[in-house]
This record gives structure tokens, sequence and C-alpha cells, in this order.
């Protein structure tokens, strides 16, 4: 799969928020929440200033760049190209990781995934981490702290949680963010938003909208 273009840093961020519940208000103001189960997130990213016009010979290697990453993403946003991409803000590991971790046992479901091989008691993921899972899309957040047993096993507890027919299987790798930026969404371009150029203006910012494809 395509990795996204990292010609440039973002240089700011929102964090990827999920697909809401359904919420329908009823006379009595009290109304009714329903959990669609949906998978997927949407965040935002910002790049800039970039420089678009060169106004001398020296500048047209840095403005041929530019207009280059801005036609790849064009062509993404386009052709729906899927893409893997780390999360600028969600590249730490704040549990101490280690071990070769895997999915204990097939057919799981919910929000709750056994595993192992990882260090012995040991905290190696804590609330607030994110992981990958072999064999699924999304990435999951871990909701509580995860101390191993004596044998390395853990019982992690994500979101979102697992829906019936896509359970990883027996022995799936889990991926941590151990180098960082290690763990990825796969994810398309919902948006380029570009400022209105006027005459004689050289650098834009550009704002780009991603959604997580699970």
């Amino acid at each position: 799969m395509t990795a996204f273009p990292t010609t440039y840093s973002s240089s700011g961020s929102t964090l990827p928020l999920p697909i809401p519940a359904l919420y329908d208000p009823g006379l009595s103001g009290k109304g009714q929440v329903r959990d669609t189960g949906a998978w997927g997130h949407v965040w935002t990213e910002s790049y800039g200033p970039l420089l678009v016009r060169a106004l001398n010979a020296g500048d047209k290697t840095k403005a041929q760049a530019v207009n280059g990453w801005l036609a790849t993403l064009e062509s993404y946003l386009g052709r729906g190209t899927i893409f893997t991409k780390a999360h600028p803000q969600q590249r730490d590991l704040y549990g101490a990781g280690g071990g070769t971790p895997l999915v204990n046992g097939a057919s799981q479901t919910g929000a709750s995934l056994i595993t192992d091989g990882w260090p012995n008691t040991t905290t190696v993921l804590k609330a607030g981490d994110v992981i990958n899972v072999g064999g699924l899309n999304p990435v999951f957040r871990v909701l509580a702290d995860a101390t191993t047993n004596g044998s390395g096993q853990v019982t992690l507890s994500l979101d979102p949680p697992i829906r019936a027919g896509s359970s990883p299987a027996d022995n799936a790798a889990i991926v941590i963010n151990s180098p960082a930026g290690s763990v990825v969404y796969r994810a398309m371009l919902l948006q380029i938003d570009k400022p209105d150029i006027t005459r004689g203006v050289e650098y834009i910012g550009v704002t780009l909208t991603f959604r997580e494809m699970p």
C-alpha cells in the first residue's frame, strides 16, 4: 500500500475523532442514543507556509517541489487513493512495551483482546497508547493500563471494539509505537483546503482532512 508522502511536516493537527453515536432528541429532552459501532476516525493537519511561486531563479527548485507534492495529493483526492500514515500526535509509546506481542487465541471480538509475548510483570501499555493488530485495519486506542502476568500475558481494553466477523488470527502480530511512529492509519484524503491566492503571493498554507479507512 502507498505510504503518504512525508515531504513536508505538518505545523499543526487535530487529534483523530471517531464517528459519533446517533442522537435523536425527543420532546422530553432526554432523546435516544444509538451506538452505530462504526469504525473510523477523522482529523486535519495544517502545512505551511509553503513556497508555491518563485520570484527568483534560486527559489524555483523549492517551488517546484511544493507544487509537485500538491499535485500528488490532489491526485490522491481525485482518485480516492488509500495510503498508510502515522498521526503526528500519536507517535509515542507510554507503556514500557518490549517483547514480541501477539494475539493469544482466535475468534476474539469485543472491547477486550487477550495477548501474550510481552515481558513478564510489566506495564507494557498505558491508557492512551495506540496499536495496530495484524490482519485488522483500524488503529485501536488502549483504554486502561495493561500490566502483564508472570508469563507475559495481558488482556487489553480497546476502542473501537473488535466486531464479529473481523477477529484477528491467533498469533497475529501487535504493532506498538516503538520505534516512534510505527502505528499507522489506513486513510484517504477527504478535503484539501487552500487559501485564495492573489497576485504576488509566494507562500500559502494548506489544510488536509484525513479519513481513516478501516
